[in-house]
């Protein structure tokens, strides 16, 4: 596991420059998989594969983990490592969307209407 979380930090090095809002030495699986979606659905994606991503429940899975993470927010917004923690995953389910939904009609329809407009509440 230690080899293979070497060779995820070495390539994450190598396309995205910088690491600095990964914790290479204690990403959960999750995570992991969290940020290669986002490398992956950059603007540069197809369509198709953003539509893939789409029917897969993906864009599902990062409102709901938006809206998990906003929820656990501390209420008094006190800064903390914690908190700071939960900001850098907003911060990073908010692009994954935008990368998903980046001149994609049907995407942001979908994302817009997802339960109930859940992400216009938020």
């Amino acid at each position: 596991l230690t080899n293979f979380r070497k060779k995820i930090g070495d390539l994450f090095r190598q396309e995205l420059k910088t690491v600095d809002f990964i914790d290479l030495d204690n990403i959960s699986t999750a995570d992991l998989v969290h940020e290669v979606l986002i490398f992956l659905t950059a603007p540069t994606a197809t369509v198709d594969f953003r539509e893939f991503i789409r029917i897969q429940g993906g864009i599902d899975f990062f409102i709901l983990s938006f809206d998990f993470i906003l929820s656990r927010l501390d209420k008094y917004h006190r800064v903390t490592n914690e908190n700071c923690q939960r900001f850098s995953k907003i911060e990073r389910c908010l692009q994954m969307l935008e990368n998903l939904t980046y001149m994609n009609s049907d995407n942001q329809n979908y994302a817009l209407n997802f339960k109930n407009k859940m992400v216009v509440k938020s």
